[in-house]
């Protein structure tokens, strides 16, 4: 159950709510991206604390932190080590929330700054093998994760929408996305956090 939250004090506009499955690398990322957009004192965008097992217990604590009909809610999480997936997307479909999905985890759509590869991963220690080529010491915990790919997001972004393109993901059931190796749509979160300069 994630804590109750003090009232805001100021009313924004339009806020985006995001529950990140990672602790340490989604939050760090995300929060580098935030601060990059320099959004306007009217929008806000929120990293909320959560407690979850599942992907879709992970979609339920979004739900809590909804306060308007204005504001976005998110979830970051990936295949890796997860389960409930098609449960996940049926409910995450059902009541608006949007999904940034990772397979086979979270450091494929990191590669991407570096690279294009369509290959399968089997596992995360072989995607972050193959980030290590990129970044010698990256761990999970790296603070400054998103200061390391900062200047690359273009191409991250062009990468994935290449990837998604590929697979055919519009004419895709959002319900069985997770079945996609590799797959990440982290791109389309980091086009709801820029819009809201527009907001």
């Amino acid at each position: 159950m994630p804590k109750k939250r003090k009232q805001s004090q100021r009313q924004y506009k339009k806020q985006i709510f995001i529950a990140c499955e990672g602790k340490k690398t989604e939050p760090n990322y995300l929060n580098g991206f935030k601060k990059l957009c320099d959004l306007d004192r009217a929008v806000n965008v929120k990293i909320v604390s959560h407690e979850h097992t599942s992907a879709k217990e992970l979609v339920e604590d979004v739900l809590k932190f909804k306060e308007t009909e204005n504001d976005e809610l998110w979830v970051v999480f990936d295949k890796d080590g997860y389960t409930k997936h098609h449960e996940a997307f049926c409910k995450a479909k059902d009541n608006g929330v949007n999904i940034a999905f990772s397979s086979i985890c979270f450091e494929y759509w990191l590669l991407l700054h570096f690279e294009y590869t369509s290959s399968s991963f089997q596992k995360s220690k072989n995607v972050e093998h193959a980030l290590k080529k990129h970044l010698p010491d990256y761990e999970k915990k790296w603070t400054e994760i998103f200061e390391k790919v900062s200047h690359l997001i273009q191409d991250a972004i062009i990468h994935a929408k290449r990837r998604k393109k590929e697979v055919g993901t519009a004419n895709y059931d959002d319900c069985k996305i997770y079945k996609l190796n590799p797959y990440t749509n982290v791109d389309e979160l980091l086009h709801a956090i820029e819009n809201l300069r527009s907001e």
